[in-house]
């Protein structure tokens, strides 16, 4: 299974290739989301303020368009349901990834589990140690395996939390062109779940 999606996942099946590999279940959160949707948030104005930067120049995203309001409700649904993370922006990201191959309420199970199995609520918890250890880890991984690489960032005083941390984040959502980020999505998702 992992060989057939280093291979790479066709567009039209992302769909459903990312919520089987993710083991979602829509109907489980059926309810869940039913109930957020009716309650609000204390990070709606925040929200409200980063969702025009989200995907800016894709139509799907435009000003007051559908992606728009999808996005909203979902990230808005997630902050109410896991209220120790809340909202943090590079969950936007992620969320409009998802909201690019699936329905809401679909996106909202996907991101639930990317959250909880594959412990991304870890980075996004207010304190982010989670994402500082991941920082530590990929500068002893420069360090081992591109030594004259980290000793020029060291010397340019270029920290690894500079350029690393959307990737972390935002799931190279922000840094890459989006079909790169999902076949990025794609493996994440196969190497988490299969191994």
């Amino acid at each position: 299974m992992k060989e057939l999606v280093r291979r790479g996942i066709p567009q039209h099946f992302r769909t459903i290739a990312w919520q089987l590999l993710s083991d979602a279940n829509v109907s489980t959160v059926h309810d869940i989301y039913a109930d957020c949707m009716r309650r609000s948030s204390p990070y709606e104005k925040v929200i409200l303020r980063d969702i025009p930067r989200t995907y800016p120049e894709l139509e799907f995203f435009k000003d007051n368009g559908r992606g728009q309001q999808a996005l909203f409700n979902v990230i808005k649904a997630y902050s109410i349901h896991d209220s120790e993370v809340g909202y943090c922006q590079g969950s936007a990201f992620i969320v409009g990834q998802l909201l690019l191959q699936m329905p809401e309420e679909e996106a909202f199970a996907v991101f639930i589990r990317l959250m909880e199995a594959y412990r991304l609520r870890e980075l996004f918890k207010p304190a982010m140690t989670e994402l500082g250890l991941c920082m530590f880890q990929l500068e002893c991984l420069v360090q081992e395996q591109m030594p004259d690489l980290c000793a020029h960032f060291n010397n340019m005083g270029f920290d690894t939390s500079m350029y690393a941390s959307s990737w972390f984040l935002a799931l190279f959502t922000t840094t890459l062109p989006l079909e790169l980020a999902n076949r990025i999505m794609d493996i994440f998702l196969a190497e988490v779940i299969l191994n």
